[in-house]
């Protein structure tokens, strides 16, 4: 039998215990804004083996929640659902208070984004909307709500919804300029997405100008070398790629891959996009000794991020195909088409934007090549 003292000394460990575990969040939480996100993880890792020794189920799901949100930022969206998952089983487990309730609450919306991340932009949808119709139900100032318009939007991107996903992006940031928050890290993701869900309409002009609205925010808010910031550049190189200011993209793709490449395993898909988008710019300028070498750096570290069967990967698999096109290698050409073609058709359907134009790409390439065989 344990004595009474006993049993105080070892509730005063567990205590004691918890306590570091909230400490070690903490400061993984203050890494993470300031842009260092292996420490961040080192942290919340012995920050989370801490609290499910002896931390209440509260604090767990909130480190897991920390850990959901780094994995994400490094391009590893399984891992971040896996533990936006276990997150939602601790936090399930958390009672009733308003801090448990907020937390499951955004959770579910941090679960919808993972889940449209991993390709399955339906089930994505579906998920997002119903964290929006909970948060409604909180009132109109409700940060839940401007979180799950966020994620309806990016889902409606991802899965051609584009015109739907554009209003609830500008009904998001209304709702949190209307609070009194106009410089906030929210309002630069919404101007990020805007640009991004703008491209996607093929809308270039559009898509600069929301996109630099967001960076010039993000700088405003982070040192320049923040990932954030990064992320920002590289969204708007592409779109300048596409009003012909090539040397401005170029030089921003440069200085994002000099960010990533100072922790490669960390941001390995950022440096995926960073290639292709490379790539495709040194194509149209005319550059092409390093093009098809880029272009593969970025299809082996998008194997590795997201598999082999993720839409994103068909993005680039499209791209090389059009490179090999060009340089009249018609056969390699439309192989890589079709492997991006069944991607398109398993991940999205056959009535996706992607779907289609990839369809018309392989009927062109395949006539091309069959031309060729009988020259």
């Amino acid at each position: 039998m344990h004595s009474a003292g006993s049993l105080v000394d070892e509730g005063e460990r567990m205590r004691g215990r918890s306590a570091i575990a909230v400490r070690l969040h903490e400061r993984a939480l203050e890494a993470m804004t300031a842009g260092h996100q292996k420490r961040a993880d080192a942290l919340a890792a012995r920050a989370l083996r801490l609290a499910r020794e002896c931390g209440p189920a509260l604090l767990v799901a909130s480190v897991l929640d920390t850990r959901a949100t780094l994995a994400r930022s490094a391009g590893r969206p399984r891992d971040a659902a896996s533990f936006c998952q276990r997150a939602l089983f601790w936090a399930d487990r958390a009672g009733a208070s308003p801090d448990a309730v907020r937390l499951r609450r955004q959770l579910r919306i941090q679960h919808a984004i993972l889940t449209c991340e991993l390709g399955s932009y339906d089930k994505a949808l579906r998920m997002a909307r119903a964290a929006v119709a909970a948060a409604r139900r909180l009132g109109p100032r409700s940060p839940e709500l401007v979180a799950g318009l966020n994620a309806v939007g990016f889902c409606c991107k991802y899965s051609g919804r584009w015109a739907e996903g554009e209003r609830c992006y500008r009904r998001a940031l209304r709702l949190e300029e209307r609070a009194g928050n106009g410089r906030t890290d929210a309002v630069a993701t919404l101007l990020h997405n805007l640009g991004g869900i703008e491209h996607a309409r093929d809308r270039p002009m559009r898509a600069a100008v929301w996109a630099r609205r967001g960076l010039a925010l993000r700088k405003l808010l982070y040192s320049a070398r923040h990932p954030a910031v990064a992320a920002d550049a590289a969204a708007l190189a592409p779109i300048l790629s596409e009003l012909r200011r090539f040397t401005e993209a170029e030089k921003l793709l440069l200085g994002v891959m000099r960010i990533y490449r100072r922790s490669p395993g960390w941001y390995r898909y950022e440096l995926a996009v960073a290639y292709d988008n490379l790539a495709t710019l040194r194509m149209e300028t005319g550059r092409p000794a390093t093009v098809e070498r880029l272009y593969r750096h970025s299809i082996r570290l998008k194997r590795r991020a997201l598999g082999s069967r993720h839409p994103d990967l068909g993005l680039t698999l499209n791209n090389l195909a059009a490179y090999f096109a060009t340089r009249g290698r018609a056969a390699a050409a439309a192989a890589l088409c079709r492997e991006a073609l069944q991607i398109f058709r398993s991940a999205l359907g056959r009535s996706h934007p992607h779907t289609l134009t990839c369809e018309r790409n392989c009927a062109a390439l395949e006539a091309a090549a069959e031309g060729l065989g009988r020259s």
